[in-house]
């Protein structure tokens, strides 16, 4: 063989060799991009769950029982958060049940005070509501009648607790869209001013008991007072008068709902 057929034989080698492995190294990180883990995080959220249930039975109501239960969920599921999935959904209620547990592991550095309690009542609520969200996307599976009975109990808090979350939801907008009058004074020399006004609750609920604060905003938008407004027995459909008084000036009200039981 002559030596320029030679280079030549050993040039297109060498392009066939760069051009196997460039197509290897691009088949290779591709499939890594495209992976998705959906099913793997399901079992590790399953595992996740019956971990923590196991924590939770050894010792109660101590701050490295709570730790050692939030923990053994992390250990199964943090990985996933930087993970894609093929379910975007899905991905982004793992995101959030995530965020949660660590929301909840930041809580107990004031464990044990009622600021705590009150918090991680409220973490619950939410955890449970995300559990909800999955287990629609895609059924939660666990192991054994007591695990079964647990995550039960898990869902339906989670159902009750997205119940209230939207019925709250509506009773702010309700209140947002709530205007005062002011009412005619007794006497001239009078300095308070009395302000009512009738809503109806179309919130599609009983509520059984409401109490909302009512924010006075003047035109530079500054608080300048704030008021508040409850009621009991309030029955869907029904209308109830609120009012409160105020020596303030104001152009504005803000309201916001503090506390709802709705039945």
């Amino acid at each position: 063989m002559s030596k320029k057929k030679t280079v030549w034989a050993v040039s297109i080698v060498s392009i066939i060799v760069v051009a196997l492995v460039a197509f290897l190294s691009f088949k290779a990180f591709g499939n890594t991009e495209s992976k998705t883990y959906d099913q793997q995080f399901m079992t590790s959220l399953e595992k996740g769950l019956e971990k923590r249930w196991t924590e939770a039975n050894k010792d109660k109501d101590t701050k490295a029982s709570y730790k050692k239960s939030i923990q053994a969920e992390l250990d199964n599921v943090e990985q996933y958060k930087d993970k894609n999935f093929k379910n975007l959904k899905l991905q982004e209620q793992a995101i959030a049940y995530i965020n949660i547990l660590n929301e909840s592991k930041d809580e107990l550095d004031i464990f044990g005070s009622d600021e705590f309690y009150e918090k991680w009542d409220k973490t619950y609520d939410d955890r449970t509501s995300i559990l909800v969200k999955i287990n629609k996307i895609q059924k939660i599976k666990v192991s054994g009648d007591k695990n079964k009975s647990q995550l039960d109990e898990l869902l339906g808090n989670g159902k009750s607790a997205t119940k209230k979350t939207n019925s709250t939801d509506k009773l702010n907008s309700i209140l947002k869209e709530t205007s005062f009058e002011a009412q005619p004074k007794d006497y001239e020399d009078d300095t308070f001013t009395t302000y009512r006004a009738a809503v109806k609750n179309t919130t599609g609920a009983d509520i059984s008991d409401f109490t909302a604060t009512v924010k006075l905003v003047n035109n530079d938008g500054v608080v300048v007072d704030s008021q508040y407004i409850d009621s009991e027995e309030w029955l869907q459909n029904e209308t109830s008068q609120f009012e409160f008084m105020t020596d303030k000036d104001f152009s504005k009200t803000e309201i916001r709902v503090t506390y709802a039981d709705f039945k």
